[in-house]
């Protein structure tokens, strides 16, 4: 059963506890007005909007950390390596292989929530279509960027440079093509 919050069904799917997590997301119908008119004062100062990204699931799966004076203090450590040239350039002495490692181990922790995710939903038939058609579609555009060399420019632009976009529109027009299968009350 999912929670009312998207924060709620992936603390449970991580196994990570909820309490002292966004307290004020209690509160019916706040969330959604302040994150709104946040988005909308930050575009209008020419700023991006928040999103939530796939990293960020990964190091909590990983650490199962999801304080918000953690993140707080992460935030504050990114402001002074961008304001401080002297705290980024101490940033920078971090060795290739020690990011590489993260990077590895926060990324294959992504991919692992994502087949939770799809196992979750149990491994049917159009699942497995739908997930696996999708992803070889990406990868194989990916890799064969040329295949697409017939189509405009704007066309290659947009779908030879990133497999997430084919793999994404792949996905959700398999989901609203394929009949979905009837379940069986017992």
């Amino acid at each position: 059963m999912r929670g009312k919050y998207p924060v709620d069904f992936l603390c449970r799917l991580m196994g990570v506890n909820r309490s002292g997590y966004y307290k004020w997301r209690q509160r019916k119908g706040t969330l959604n007005r302040y994150e709104q008119n946040r988005n909308i004062l930050t575009a209008l100062l020419g700023g991006l909007p928040t999103a939530t990204y796939s990293q960020n699931v990964g190091i909590v799966a990983t650490n199962k950390v999801v304080n918000r004076n953690v993140f707080a203090l992460t935030g504050a450590f990114l402001l002074l390596s961008g304001i401080i040239p002297k705290f980024s350039a101490v940033l920078t002495t971090i060795p290739q292989c020690v990011l590489g490692g993260a990077t590895a181990a926060v990324f294959s922790t992504i991919a692992m929530t994502g087949m939770k995710l799809i196992a979750a939903e149990g491994l049917t038939a159009r699942n497995t279509t739908i997930v696996g058609l999708s992803a070889a579609l990406g990868v194989g555009i990916s890799q064969a960027a040329e295949a697409l060399a017939q189509f405009p420019e704007a066309v290659t632009t947009i779908f030879g440079k990133s497999p997430v976009v084919v793999a994404t529109l792949m996905a959700v027009l398999l989901n609203l093509v394929l009949p979905r299968e009837e379940k069986s009350e017992k």
